[in-house]
């Protein structure tokens, strides 16, 4: 995952620089069975720094660690911290349950907030809708500690309901830092929208 910037409108960039430190990334690509693919949402914060997240296996078979990633630098994207996991690593016997999609935003208080689909199958699961939010004021940044079992790595919340398979969310703000998302429900053949206050 690289990142390049331009100080002069877009009429030349830096050299790009990996956001995603040591870990080796192969893509999720769509194939036969019609698995998730790879995806990365870029937003800058008030002060100009980067903040990337994407969802990438990080093993060579492409079978473990489908995880959706959070990058970010606090420099102005001249350098990058450590990327965190966002989805859940300590629910269930796996590291995490095939994330994907993930789509953030950051609201005028500079808080971050990143949707993602936990459970992302080829159609025939339960795929929930998380959200997570990270914790800037930590050193190095965390995921909240909020989720499942209340302890840090459980991802998020979920938003859609259990047992209904829900995909494609897509995360904006509103008037007053409202988060607004739509995706998917699978199950009910519809697309649903739900607001919350961020």
């Amino acid at each position: 995952v690289m990142y390049a910037r331009s100080f002069n409108g877009g009429d030349t960039f830096s050299s790009p620089i990996a956001v995603s430190g040591n870990i080796t990334y192969h893509p999720l690509t769509v194939n036969g069975a019609g698995n998730s693919f790879s995806t990365l949402d870029l937003e800058v914060d008030s002060g100009g720094h980067p903040r990337v997240a994407y969802a990438f296996v990080s093993t060579g078979d492409r079978e473990r660690k489908k995880n959706v990633y959070f990058a970010y630098s606090t420099d102005g994207g001249g350098t990058w911290q450590t990327p965190l996991v966002v989805n859940d690593t300590k629910v269930g016997a796996t590291e995490s349950r095939n994330a994907a999609f993930p789509r953030m935003v950051i609201n005028d208080r500079d808080n971050i907030f990143i949707s993602y689909v936990r459970g992302a199958s080829s159609g025939g699961g339960s795929d929930d809708i998380m959200l997570a939010k990270v914790n800037r004021f930590s050193s190095p940044f965390s995921i909240l500690p909020i989720g499942e079992t209340g302890t840090t790595g459980t991802g998020g919340i979920r938003l859609t309901a259990n047992g209904d398979r829900a995909t494609g969310p897509d995360l904006a703000l509103g008037d007053g830092d409202a988060l607004h998302l739509v995706y998917f429900n699978d199950t009910g053949n519809r697309i649903e929208h739900k607001r919350l206050a961020s």
